[in-house]
């Protein structure tokens, strides 16, 4: 007896089963980690896919604002690593500009990946949010989709942020757009 869903089933509750949830946040983490935010891009689309799968029966505007709903997390968080990537490739840039942040310098040779392991952190994040959304129970696919509040809050500082980041740092938008292509080559 096969006791595997039909791919159906397996579509309509993706985001509650493990044969979903784990394999999305380990490649989530080590693709982008290892390679590039592209690949985490490139997973959170294949993610918006199967959500609209999931919700073929409604009318196009909703099936879209669904699928936004239920990726918004994914997409706050790439949005709030391209931010971390702008800052923190801003910051190793100044790390010889003066006695502490040549201290900050000599710290960061000693751990070369130190960018990585920020990047790792902030997508963990993800991984235990996921399992968060994992235990509640989820919405029917045909009910009222809503923005939460921790992704939407997530998203809007991370885009406030890289807004006024030439503000901030001594870099100006053309060098915050390259920072951010850059973290999305597909291998470095």
């Amino acid at each position: 007896m096969n006791s595997d869903p039909e791919p159906t089933t397996w579509i309509q509750n993706h985001d509650d089963r493990w044969s979903f949830i784990l394999p999305y946040v380990v490649l989530s983490i080590l693709l982008s980690v290892l390679l590039s935010l592209f690949w985490l891009a490139f997973l959170i689309v294949l993610h918006f896919g199967l959500e609209w799968l999931r919700l073929k029966t409604l009318p196009p505007s909703r099936r879209l604002l669904g699928c936004l709903a239920r990726t918004q997390l994914d997409w706050a968080l790439l949005l709030a690593a391209v931010c971390m990537e702008v800052y923190l490739e801003t910051a190793a840039g100044l790390a010889g500009a003066g006695q502490f942040a040549r201290g900050l310098g000599r710290i960061a040779a000693r751990f070369p990946g130190w960018q990585v392991a920020m990047r790792a952190i902030l997508l963990s994040s993800d991984d235990a949010l996921q399992l968060l959304r994992f235990q509640k129970e989820s919405a029917p696919a045909d009910t009222t989709f809503r923005m939460e509040r921790v992704p939407l809050g997530l998203f809007v500082i991370a885009a406030i942020l890289l807004l006024v980041a030439p503000l901030l740092l001594p870099i100006d938008a053309s060098d915050a757009i390259r920072i951010a292509r850059d973290a999305f080559q597909p291998f470095p």
